[in-house]
């Protein structure tokens, strides 16, 4: 069996790839992010494969400013590809990782390309039961679905030195509670809400926001046309507190901090089909607190420690924060470590692999 995975330059795509690989799948990686889907139709079929992978419609578009098509002529053409691909008998799996994208700069365009691609899609995988759920209710499908769990981030590296060792390397007071924040900074991570939670503590505690994980030239032109004024919203409330803004991070670096670390700390919204926090803590068996959304509940269950928001949006968060305690740290930490067995990319691509052996019989 043959599968072409779009974007070929992500890391979830790689990992993914080497999950099936190890179970004989031939893979073909294709494609970077912000390919246009009409223009590489006649590179997917001279892969001739039996499978077409795609993850986030929105990574098939290049910057829609250098696009001078309507809406509407952009999905046509999607159309038109999506029916070339049809006639060669190759067929169409998506993985749902959002909603809609993070992004989201035209929600009436985007929920129609997502509809479009759901309408022509052989297989859909969902990486939670609440996720499947929820899009259900909310679009169309043709296709199969299944169940497959994101996996953990095992191509992640990890950092070889102690906790104390990694603490000075980064200049981190032994004596406090240290948490990190990990990830593009994005208003819908509410790190208002952290930073407030922080101020509050009555105890010695470091927050730490790594804004970004990606190349330093993907962070800059994201930042300079998706969300600058939430970053600059968040840096303006860095005055009080030890709270550190530290923008673009390498991944040998992320690693100490992740040592370093007592907790890795989410505010996602209960809205997120996916998050990533809780399968970044799998990787680097960091407890993690978090907000008690759908996703974190299922996927973490007992490894998790959770916070609540209420409908007028306080929370409990400072309280949460304030209670930890090294015992708990540690109950936490082999939770997860028992948590993530059910996450590594060998046994996602065997699922991924069995779903596509279940469409290519429809």
């Amino acid at each position: 069996m043959k599968v072409v995975i779009i974007p070929g330059d992500h890391n979830y795509s790689r990992a993914l790839a080497s999950g099936l690989e190890s179970g004989g799948v031939d893979c073909v990686l294709l494609g970077k992010w912000g390919s246009y889907l009409p223009e590489i139709v006649d590179e997917i079929k001279a892969q001739r494969p039996d499978i077409l992978h795609l993850h986030w419609p929105e990574s098939l578009l290049t910057s829609r400013k250098t696009m001078k098509q309507s809406s509407s002529e952009i999905l046509n053409d999607f159309s038109d590809a999506l029916e070339k691909l049809r006639a060669c008998n190759i067929k169409l799996c998506l993985t749902l990782h959002n909603f809609l994208p993070h992004n989201c700069v035209n929600p009436d365009f985007e929920q129609r390309l997502y509809q479009l691609l759901y309408t022509f899609s052989d297989g859909n995988i969902h990486h939670s039961n609440c996720g499947r759920q929820r899009v259900l209710e909310a679009f169309e499908f043709s296709g199969q679905h299944s169940l497959i769990q994101h996996g953990f981030f095992s191509h992640e590296p990890v950092s070889t030195l102690t906790k104390e060792q990694a603490r000075h390397s980064l200049g981190l007071p032994d004596d406090a509670l240290i948490l990190i924040s990990v990830g593009l900074v994005r208003p819908y991570k509410t790190h208002e809400l952290i930073i407030k939670a922080v101020r509050d503590l009555e105890r010695r505690a470091v927050l730490l926001i790594a804004g970004a994980f990606h190349d330093r030239g993907y962070y800059r032109r994201l930042k300079s046309i998706a969300y600058p004024n939430y970053i600059e919203k968040v840096k303006g409330l860095l005055g009080r507190g030890d709270i550190r803004f530290l923008d673009y991070v390498k991944e040998n670096d992320l690693a100490d901090l992740a040592r370093a670390a007592d907790y890795l700390i989410s505010a996602h919204g209960k809205r997120s089909l996916t998050t990533a926090a809780p399968h970044f803590a799998q990787q680097h068996l960091l407890p993690i607190i978090c907000s008690r959304s759908p996703y974190n509940c299922e996927i973490l269950g007992e490894a998790g420690i959770y916070f609540d928001v209420d409908e007028s949006g306080e929370d409990n968060l400072s309280e949460v924060l304030a209670a930890s305690s090294e015992a708990e740290h540690e109950e936490k930490k082999r939770a997860l470590k028992e948590n993530r067995k059910a996450y590594s990319w060998t046994l996602v691509g065997k699922k991924t692999a069995d779903f596509y052996r279940q469409i290519c019989t429809i």
